[in-house]
């Protein structure tokens, strides 16, 4: 049996929690601070104030500027455009349009759209933001960067919901982490991302797809838990490292240090790895049961027990021959290894309840 290495040996286990700068969080209305030409005008829609060339608006703690704008005094419309900037505190917007309704207090920023602090940016082809409500969407195109942690969300929609600190990212989303030199260590897709509690919790489901470079993982539901080290993966998870496969009803991964120490397989358990790499020998070393706990010492596997219908199949490989295969069957097997080949069995069972089957070689087993 060779060591069965599984995904998610991550240098982080969360979703991280993307904050979004707010265009403003006063109840201030804007106002004018100044402009190269300021023109009052009378028109069917109302009173139209425009300005041009270094424009300059305030609301609160939030400064804009850009080239040209619109004021619409009647409609508490204004339309911002050319090298929008607008700067709160620590934030930055840009944009090529903002469209800002007085009431009910909505920014809605068009174009390339970029809204970013000291360590994150969000890319997008629209941000709107609902004070009321203290609500914000982007939308088409979506790209949310966490420079500290050198994450990638990708997605066609994400909601921020400051009140409650939740994020919703649909739209076919992507998740990606990278190392310090760019190389990508992680990719997670699937159909919708959430975050809760500031990314203290996160649920990636449908169509899970996690994979690191030499293991992946599918599943319908994929929890996870930052203060608690740990990953959940449900609905049919199945966890693939090269050749070797992982299944059950559910996959408990457990962290510490940004190490695997523990993965717990639950239901149906079984773990299936193939004697040989090459081609040639297709022969499987399997394990089977209720409940697998996998340890793991300095990212290697430990040992492994198996619990409640516990079978084990593997086969014998001395110097590189084989010695035949062995079948045991009882209430709890443990496996212990030693530089990842297996350095003895032991069998917990009553009498009774317990078996065991040698096969030499060339004799096939079921």
């Amino acid at each position: 049996m060779k060591t069965f290495h599984c995904i998610l040996m991550l240098a982080i286990i969360m979703l991280p929690a993307m904050a979004i700068a707010q265009p403003d969080a006063s109840g201030d209305r804007l106002e004018i601070v100044s402009s190269d030409t300021m023109r009052h005008r009378q028109t069917p829609r109302g009173t139209l104030i425009e300005l041009v060339g270094n424009v300059h608006f305030r609301q609160g703690t939030a400064d804009m500027f850009c080239g040209r704008a619109e004021y619409w005094k009647d409609a508490n419309e204004t339309i911002i455009e050319e090298n929008v900037r607008v700067c709160d505190r620590n934030k930055t917007l840009i944009a090529d349009k903002i469209f800002y309704y007085d009431i009910p207090q909505v920014f809605k920023a068009m174009g390339h759209v970029v809204l970013k602090d000291s360590l994150q940016t969000i890319n997008a082809r629209q941000i709107s933001y609902f004070k009321l409500e203290d609500r914000v969407i982007a939308e088409k195109d979506v790209v949310l960067n966490d420079s500290l942690n050198y994450i990638d969300i990708l997605g066609e929609r994400a909601e921020f919901n400051n009140r409650t600190d939740y994020v919703l990212i649909t739209g076919d989303p992507i998740f990606i982490k990278k190392d310090s030199t760019g190389k990508e260590e992680l990719r997670i897709t699937s159909i919708k991302m959430e975050l809760f509690e500031g990314g203290d919790k996160a649920l990636v489901s449908d169509s899970v797809r996690i994979t690191q470079s030499k293991a992946s993982a599918t599943c319908g539901l994929a929890e996870f838990y930052r203060k608690r080290n740990e990953i959940l993966l449900k609905q049919s998870p199945i966890v693939w490292q090269e050749d070797d496969k992982l299944t059950g009803e559910l996959i408990q991964l457990f962290i510490t240090k940004n190490k695997l120490t523990k993965v717990i397989v639950e239901n149906q358990a079984k773990v299936v790895t193939k004697v040989d790499t090459t081609e040639v020998d297709q022969r499987l070393n399997i394990l089977t049961g209720e409940k697998i706990t996998m340890h793991f010492k300095d990212e290697e596997l430990d040992h492994v027990i198996v619990e409640n219908k516990a079978t084990s199949i593997y086969h014998i490989i001395e110097d590189n021959e084989d010695k035949g295969s062995n079948k045991i069957i009882g209430d709890k097997i443990s496996v212990f290894l030693t530089d990842r080949k297996i350095d003895r069995i032991v069998v917990e069972s009553n009498p009774q309840l317990s078996s065991g089957t040698y096969h030499p070689p060339g004799k096939l087993t079921e």
